[in-house]
């Protein structure tokens, strides 16, 4: 498997651990045997990004376990101060709370919409999130929650003043296309922040 984002074949062995038990945070016999699989990391000679090449079993699988419920954060929306810390945290480290705070905002990898709820509340006119694991496309208290994953394939038909992602870049198979929705998806002054 060459590199995912920019194509090379060459790359250097960072791990290679021939069995590694995946955590779903299922019970047992939710998924089909999760079991254990192979964990082998890569870092392109080129490009210096780090990949896993994923056998088909285990991309379904993982597919299968991001589109459940169980993708979801183990802390319950609305319990405790994570997300309302997680989301000050993140607008402090981007600029945000300037005067001139953007109106429009995407995550992408919003879970159940846990710091989107933060953003509606400091002012934000318009807060969507896009994530597998949601059951269907919904709105919320003026929350927009939309079923699916981001490739350059995804349509939004509508563009952000800010689009982040915190600690979902490690999942994205495809990260060019994910940033190739980010590009078409962001207003000319627009800001990316992925974390």
């Amino acid at each position: 498997m060459s590199c995912p984002v920019c194509d090379n074949p060459s790359f250097d062995l960072i791990l290679n651990q021939p069995t590694t038990t995946l955590w779903t945070n299922a019970p047992d016999g939710v998924f089909e045997s999760p079991g254990t699989h192979p964990c082998v990391l890569r870092q392109c000679q080129a490009c210096r990004h780090v990949y896993q090449p994923l056998s088909p079993p285990l991309k379904t699988l993982l597919q299968n376990i991001y589109e459940s419920k169980f993708s979801v954060g183990s802390t319950p929306k609305g319990v405790g101060n994570y997300g309302e810390y997680m989301a000050s945290h993140c607008l402090k480290n981007m600029g945000i709370l300037s005067p001139k705070k953007p109106q429009s905002v995407l995550e992408i990898g919003c879970s159940d919409g846990y710091f989107l709820d933060v953003f509606k509340k400091l002012g934000f006119s318009r807060v969507v999130g896009i994530d597998p694991c949601i059951a269907k496309d919904h709105e919320k208290d003026g929350v927009f929650l939309v079923r699916g994953y981001v490739t350059d394939r995804t349509e939004l038909n509508e563009s952000f003043d800010l689009i982040f992602s915190t600690d979902v870049l490690e999942h994205v198979e495809d990260v060019n296309a994910m940033l190739g929705f980010c590009q078409k998806h962001l207003t000319p002054a627009g800001r990316l922040s992925i974390s």
